[in-house]
């Protein structure tokens, strides 16, 4: 997964980490956990090139969307969202080396939506 050409590094940072803090004020119902989710592919697919969507839309998302007509489960959730952090943190991590290693790229800087 790599960034866009002419996103800035940075941008994508800032991106991520706001991903990452805004996640746990979405663990409360199912609505607002697939609003989260929804977020965060836009952010990933504007970001980067040919994200790993599949990472967000694992079978426990899947039963956590049929649950909205059962009922919502809190702990699934809180599941789930404990497993999307640890990998967001990991590519927050490669972005935050690549850009130190790098810099940022050259040109006209993109800025997130």
């Amino acid at each position: 997964m790599l960034p866009r050409p002419g996103f800035r590094a940075a941008v994508i940072e800032i991106e991520l980490a706001d991903a990452i803090r805004d996640a746990w004020n979405h663990a409360h119902d199912v609505r607002a956990y697939m609003a989260w989710v929804y977020r965060l592919e836009r952010t990933l697919r504007e970001c980067f090139t040919s994200p790993p969507l599949e990472r967000l839309y694992t079978d426990r998302f899947w039963h956590i969307t049929a649950g909205a007509v059962r009922g919502d489960d809190p702990e699934m959730i809180r599941l789930e969202i404990e497993v999307q952090l640890e990998w967001l943190g990991i590519v927050l991590a490669a972005v935050q080396k690549m850009r130190a290693r790098f810099g940022e790229p050259a040109g006209e800087p993109r800025q997130a939506a």
